[in-house]
């Protein structure tokens, strides 16, 4: 960690009092840096405490909230790449209400728009019906990890047209990734902190969400329709120049992801004649 800050070399953001590094939680202070700090006694307060300072620093609450399971890691780690991608705020409730925390957090956002990510299974329905009294809920989920990632993926609010092209524009909700030319992010699902450290790539470049796997040598079939529908490219007699391309991340080493599903996801980016 030390090394990459070094090489990273942080200039600081006015935005945040000219500081180089915000410590989250309780971890060491950084010899040489300028630094924010964030904390907070358990997760939920954490979570909280994470969208005060965002608030402080852009100077007002956002209109959307994200809301995840504490219970169940793998169904909330899509929630990573786009709080990166949209400054959305990842709060957290339990199968059996919303903690204390977490309802403060809300207050603050004014009636926000709530999206709960996760299936009933996960987030009872009682609590969807709790949340309403912050604001206006919608559940984004399937009922398994991979599933429920790429239901993510294709979301959007309001909702795309029926058989209309589909992509976020500015005042929706969701990634609306049903078209090639972004970029794709496969994490484990056995593995919640690789969502968060793989988070940025889903905020820049070639951005786009993150899809999960459950086993480190199997593609799930839902991720691998998702690529098959949405994000292989294809070209026509102008050749492979005029097609769009895509970007891969698979986070983690083998014994996360395997090179034989590297190799597959690769195939399924790849620009290809079209019929």
């Amino acid at each position: 960690t030390a090394s990459t800050l070094a090489a990273l070399a942080p200039t600081g953001s006015s935005a945040i009092g000219g500081n180089e590094l915000i410590r989250v939680g309780d971890v060491p202070r950084v010899s040489g840096m300028r630094a924010s700090s964030i904390s907070a006694s358990g997760p939920f307060a954490l979570a909280a405490a994470i969208d005060q300072y965002v608030t402080a620093a852009t100077g007002k609450p956002t209109s959307e909230v994200v809301v995840a399971s504490a219970d169940n890691p793998a169904y909330a780690m899509p929630a990573a790449g786009w709080a990166a991608e949209s400054g959305d705020p990842v709060l957290f409730v339990t199968a059996s209400g919303i903690p204390a925390a977490t309802k403060q957090a809300l207050l603050s956002h004014q009636h926000p728009h709530i999206y709960v990510l996760g299936p009933p299974r996960v987030i009872p329905d009682k609590v969807l019906t709790a949340l309403g009294k912050y604001g206006p809920v919608k559940r984004v989920g399937a009922s398994d990890p991979a599933s429920n990632s790429v239901a993510f993926a294709i979301y959007r609010d309001p909702p795309c047209a029926f058989k209309q092209p589909c992509a976020h524009v500015p005042g929706s909700f969701g990634w609306a990734l049903r078209s090639p030319g972004h970029g794709y992010t496969l994490i484990n699902a056995n593995r919640p902190l690789d969502a968060a450290a793989s988070a940025a790539l889903s905020g820049a470049g070639d951005f786009g969400p993150q899809l999960l796997i459950d086993k480190p040598a199997t593609l799930p079939q839902p991720v691998l329709n998702f690529f098959l529908d949405y994000a292989t490219p294809g070209y026509t007699q102008e050749g492979p120049t005029a097609a769009v391309y895509n970007h891969g991340w698979v986070i983690g080493d083998s014994s996360a992801i395997s090179a034989g599903v590297q190799a597959e996801m690769d195939t399924l980016l790849q620009a290809i004649p079209q019929k």
